[in-house]
């Protein structure tokens, strides 16, 4: 059997037999979870038997196949060349007067020895850094950053910049493109590839019809030397057959060393999700930045988890459908939004900074109406995907300053926006997904908010239908998966929680200060 390597898909040189063995090894038939796909996965298979063609991302799963069934390989790479790398420059301080963890040391240069994969940090493990450490071991190669908000552009830019002293990286623009580091979007990079016909679009513009191809866009994918995607958990929304924007991205760009970057990268079990991420990229790496270890470490805070439960709705959709079950009981249930109030409303009183994330802009009004109709101590504002990016990068520009204030937000903040000082995070949201849930719980770890070293996390015991029921015991269920995270009792009031961790607070300071007093005596 012989591998012909691309830096996207390898083809298959074999016999008959072999090819069966591949079709075989490369296929997930439907199980419970692609069944919730709107039943559109019939059976996942990542090998094209006719072409002779996988992902590149799945050869090392491959090549153990083969050894495991006593099958004899040979892998031709062609011209699929690590990029050279000096490791070196990594060590002691950094331009900027800054210096690497050990851990982000570790990631690095197992990125440099294997040249692609899925590198996995917890929120606060410092993947701006990783990939800044990884741009520069590389000598500043033609690089491309893809993230998923316009928020993320500019505080990944800015960050990069900080860590190198220089303004090195700089924002996707079409019409001047960037000549070392560029920062784009998801949208923004396939749009420019749907130009580039690097991609066919499913519907040919008038725009593409009258110019063609844009060559110069063409020429600026084509030379790109590194990829690096934030939160790469988005290419597990793809199958096969419906690629996502982040996989189609990966698979279009003719670049042979590439990482994906997230908390939460691969599912628990052997499904199409995992598969995809894997196909993008390649294997996960051996080193990684867990929550709990990063915890134990001081670099992020130990997350404590309140699970208000509120009064029993009068019509509990017993027999309705899911969405009907969600409208009518999360977005507009009568007890559920008044327990939501409360719970701000409480951590208003202690002056703490407070991220409120919904699911729906519908939902997102109602609360805000709630909020403005009774007299909280501190500002609220609202941030949707609705606003332009001018306005959103205002608002968190906001709520990053010190002091008391609520935001409601829909999916805008609930993943990668740093915000350093969050005291509390309200999950709003239901639902049962765990990615979307830890990425949440991620805004609140940064460790410079009232709490110090601890940050408050409610969520609400959705016990009233049976749908909601199971998805609430998922998510508590996923909170005490990390051994490093806490939850309070049932019988514990949100103020008791609050004065707890607030008096934990107290303690870790005045220890702070008598260090500082004997020290100096």
């Amino acid at each position: 059997m012989i591998f012909d390597v691309t830096p996207t898909e390898t083809r298959v040189v074999c016999s008959p037999k072999e090819l069966k063995l591949l079709d075989r090894w490369l296929r997930i038939e439907p199980g419970f979870e692609e069944r919730e796909l709107k039943n559109y996965v019939h059976s996942a298979r990542m090998f094209d038997s006719r072409e002779g063609l996988f992902p590149t991302g799945l050869l090392e799963f491959v090549c153990r196949k083969c050894r495991e069934e006593g099958v004899n390989y040979e892998i031709r790479w062609n011209n699929c060349r690590l990029l050279p790398s000096n490791p070196a420059v990594l060590k002691g301080i950094q331009p900027n007067g800054l210096e690497y963890r050990d851990y982000q040391r570790e990631i690095i240069r197992e990125c440099l020895k294997r040249g692609r994969g899925i590198v996995r940090a917890a929120t606060g493990a410092g993947k701006t850094a990783i990939m800044a450490g990884l741009i520069r071991a590389y000598n500043y190669p033609k690089t491309l950053i893809v993230v998923p908000s316009v928020n993320l552009v500019h505080q990944t830019v800015e960050e990069l910049n900080s860590w190198w002293g220089e303004e090195i990286a700089e924002p996707y623009d079409k019409r001047r493109l960037p000549a070392r580091v560029c920062v784009a979007t998801d949208r923004s990079v396939l749009s420019g590839l749907i130009a580039a016909r690097l991609r066919r679009p499913r519907r040919a513009t008038n725009v593409q019809k009258a110019y063609g191809v844009d060559i110069e866009v063409r020429r600026y994918f084509q030379e790109i030397q590194l990829l690096l995607m934030d939160e790469c958990h988005h290419c597990s929304l793809s199958t096969p057959s419906r690629p996502s924007v982040y996989y189609s991205i990966a698979m279009c760009l003719p670049t042979f060393s590439r990482f994906g970057f997230s908390a939460t990268p691969l599912k628990h079990g052997f499904n199409v999700q995992n598969w995809m991420v894997v196909a993008a990229f390649g294997p996960e790496m051996p080193i990684a930045a867990d929550a709990s270890s990063l915890i134990q470490r001081g670099y992020i805070a130990r997350p404590y988890f309140y699970f208000f439960h509120y009064k029993k709705p009068k019509k509990l959709y017993s027999a309705a459908d899911w969405r009907v079950v969600y409208r009518e009981i999360v977005v507009c249930g009568e007890e559920r939004n008044a327990a939501i109030v409360e719970a701000i409303e409480t951590a208003c009183k202690y002056d703490l900074k407070t991220l409120l994330l919904v699911e729906q802009i519908e939902h997102v009004k109602q609360l805000h109406a709630r909020l403005q109709a009774i007299d909280l101590p501190v500002e609220v504002r609202v941030i949707t995907g609705r606003l332009e990016s001018e306005e959103q990068n205002v608002v968190v520009s906001w709520f990053r300053e010190p002091g008391g204030k609520v935001l409601l937000s829909t999916r805008v903040l609930g993943e990668g926006t740093n915000i350093p000082d969050l005291d509390v995070v309200v999950f709003a949201r239901a639902g049962k997904a765990h990615v979307t849930f830890f990425q949440s719980i991620g805004r609140g770890v940064r460790r410079l908010g009232r709490f110090k070293r601890n940050c408050l996390i409610i969520d609400f015991a959705d016990k009233w239908n049976r749908y909601l029921k199971r998805h609430y015991e998922m998510r508590r269920k996923h909170a005490m998966k990390e051994k490093e995270f806490r939850s309070f009792a049932d019988n514990v009031s949100l103020d008791e929680a609050i004065q707890y961790l607030l008096e934990e607070a107290r303690k870790e300071e005045k220890d702070n200060d008598d260090g500082v007093l004997d020290n100096g005596s």
